[in-house]
């Protein structure tokens, strides 16, 4: 590598020479120290080819170089994209990132004009062939990594057949001080009677989640390794498949497969062939055929529970949780404010708080989401319908924003720049510091959240120039309701474009639950909040537009019965002097319907109210009730900040 050659070209800025050194471990196992050992050899490296100021940055960062996804990488990359930096230098490409990516990144410095120096790997972009010694660091790496692999897992094979392998043990065994193998660990004589009492219970019929509450009750330990502080119906499932239990040990069951976007592994059913079994009779708390009787019994009674049945694959596997249909991961419980989930109610898909779930909020309503999507649609549509005189408010609200943008915008470029004046002089106060010879990690997190602020308040400052379009095209009212009737049909057919256009267009969406005033019936509405402002080209919050494009409703998400349907008819008709015949046979309802009808008027008379629901803000204790969530014993009532909500 060229020592102070006449290819170091001369700083961008022409007067200091900006260095970005990249340092990584894979671990928080390792040697931390190792960080600060390859930014000295950066340094160095760096003096001896550079004369005159150098301004020295550094990204620290601790995770595998085959994760893509890492944080540190898009501030690398973005620090490049800057246009600032001079000078990226790392002991190896491995330190950056493996595979091909670090050869995307070697030319992404190349197309910026920033020198790349992998001091390791002899690749240095200011020379010609520095693609071929890129490939080559790359190959080797990822071909290093893949061999000491398959070397870790050939030799754990190995200890694991020959039983001098220690894994990790559940409850009911005890391992000593010191062991290495499973031929020192031995069974816990006090879990022996409760592990027996446990799989007892299963046979006779017990579910996992009354096995949990016994087990919580009597106070009894989980395992060493196990993070929770309670059984739960997932951790007694686990325990009990545990094959250990009938004496046998288990590897690779799951194996690690690399998703190579994110460069990530994730843990995959192996194939049947990958599989190892080892005996540990000594281990045994049931015989084989015994055990594998409860297990198949269990199975079989929870089989309906599964998402994936026989010959039918589950269809969210590989599905990211995100992507999910509206609404879910979006709408909230406004008892708890827990996000929503997706259930089954007998074959409707359905949606239940996730509080309730877990015991922590009474509020177990099974919303039918169909019913509440097709609600929610009308209503929104109904309500936009109805604003008077929309297209002259919307149009006059806009011209009165492009009437007053240049002084707004003066005002607001004034702010900015004194923002950026302030954090400019910071910066340069720490940089002649490194220069004089202060270094230290507080300098420099100091100075790279300078610069990320800095490279904001420019990047506001350029759109503070932009005078806003005069001849902004301000959609119509019919228009924004043919955009919303297009979105919403996209939106049943999964679109998740259409999706999270939805959930910018709705950003609050709680459920709450409500009663009858006669008490008879609890049901669901949605308290939701609507934004048009990204159907319209403007942006939200701006005086005039906000009050036009924003409204706040509430949503029937169910079928109302006929004594609320036909309330005010029946009033009505009431009024004229009909009797309950006539007017059953005017509106065209049996006479008990308007009875009842009739019997919730007088009871909201009584009650001074014209609206025959109210909001149920805690669990009710009298009359009948659909809610029995509270009566649990692991239940507590645990709602966010903020909720219930009303």
């Amino acid at each position: 590598m060229n020592r102070k050659s006449d290819k170091v070209k001369r700083p961008k800025d022409g007067k200091i020479t900006r260095v970005l050194i990249v340092a990584r471990i894979s671990t928080d196992k390792q040697d931390p120290r190792s960080l600060e050992d390859q930014e000295a050899y950066c340094r160095k490296e760096v003096k001896d080819q550079y004369e005159g100021q150098i301004s020295f940055e550094v990204i620290q960062s601790v995770g595998s170089g085959e994760h893509l996804d890492r944080k540190e990488l898009d501030e690398l990359k973005d620090a490049i994209e800057s246009g600032k930096i001079d000078v990226v230098i790392t002991e190896d490409l491995g330190r950056i990132c493996r595979r091909n990516r670090a050869l995307d990144f070697c030319e992404l410095c190349e197309d910026e004009g920033t020198r790349l120096i992998a001091i390791n790997d002899r690749v240095d972009t200011n020379e010609a062939a520095w693609r071929d010694a890129a490939m080559m660091a790359t190959w080797h790496h990822e071909r290093s990594n893949r061999d000491t692999s398959e070397r870790i897992k050939r030799s754990l094979s190995n200890r694991f057949d020959l039983g001098q392998l220690m894994e990790s043990m559940i409850f009911g065994y005890v391992v000593p001080d010191g062991a290495t193998n499973d031929s020192q660990v031995y069974k816990d004589s006090t879990a022996e009677p409760i592990i027996i009492e446990l799989f007892r219970r299963l046979e006779e019929g017990a579910n996992y989640s009354e096995i949990a509450d016994w087990l919580n009750q009597h106070n009894v330990p989980l395992g060493p390794y196990c993070k929770a502080k309670r059984w739960s119906c997932g951790i007694v499932s686990r325990f009990v498949h545990n094959r250990l239990l009938k004496g046998e040990r288990v590897r690779n069951r799951l194996y690690a497969k690399r998703h190579n976007k994110s460069g990530r592994h994730r843990a995959v059913k192996a194939p049947a062939e990958m599989l190892r079994i080892r005996k540990c009779t000594h281990l045994a708390y049931f015989e084989p055929a015994y055990y594998d009787h409860v297990i198949a019994m269990l199975d079989a009674r929870n089989a309906k529970y599964r998402r994936e049945k026989p010959g039918k694959p589950d269809e969210r596997t590989g599905v990211a949780r995100s992507r999910t249909a509206w609404p879910g991961q979006h709408i909230r419980c406004g008892v708890c404010g827990r996000q929503m989930y997706w259930t089954k109610c007998g074959d409707r898909k359905a949606m239940i708080c996730s509080g309730a779930q877990n015991y922590q909020c009474w509020n177990s309503l099974i919303l039918a989401a169909q019913v509440c999507i097709a609600k929610v649609n009308e209503c929104v549509l109904r309500e936009l319908r109805l604003i008077p005189d929309f297209d002259r408010l919307l149009t006059d609200a806009v011209a009165q924003i492009l009437k007053t943008a240049p002084e707004d915008r003066l005002l607001r470029r004034k702010e900015l720049e004194r923002q950026l004046k302030a954090a400019q002089g910071e910066l340069d106060n720490i940089v002649e510091a490194v220069a004089k010879g202060f270094t230290g990690p507080t300098f420099l997190e100091r100075a790279q959240s300078l610069q990320t602020q800095i490279d904001e308040l420019n990047y506001q400052i350029g759109l503070t120039e932009k005078a806003p379009n005069e001849n902004l095209a301000v959609p119509t009212q019919d228009e924004v309701v043919a955009l919303l009737e297009e979105i919403f049909s996209q939106t049943l057919a999964d679109d998740q474009d259409a999706i999270r256009l939805l959930r910018r267009l709705i950003p609050r969406m709680y459920l709450l639950p409500y009663r009858c005033c006669d008490d008879k019936g609890v049901e669901c509405r949605v308290h939701l909040t609507i934004n048009l402002s990204p159907l319209l080209g403007v942006a939200d919050g701006l005086p005039g537009v906000d009050q036009i494009v924003t409204r706040e409703l509430i949503v029937d998400a169910f079928d109302p019965p006929q004594k609320v349907k036909y309330l005010e008819a029946v009033i009505t008709q009431r009024s004229l002097g009909l009797t309950e015949r006539q007017i059953a046979a005017a509106i065209g309802i049996t006479q008990p319907a308007v009875q009842h009808t009739l019997k919730l008027a007088r009871r909201m008379r009584e009650l001074g109210t014209s609206e025959p629901y109210f909001p149920l803000l805690e669990v009710p204790t009298v009359g009948k009730s659909k809610f029995r969530r509270h009566l649990h014993v692991r239940f507590k009532f645990e709602p966010l900040d903020g909720f219930p909500m009303i």
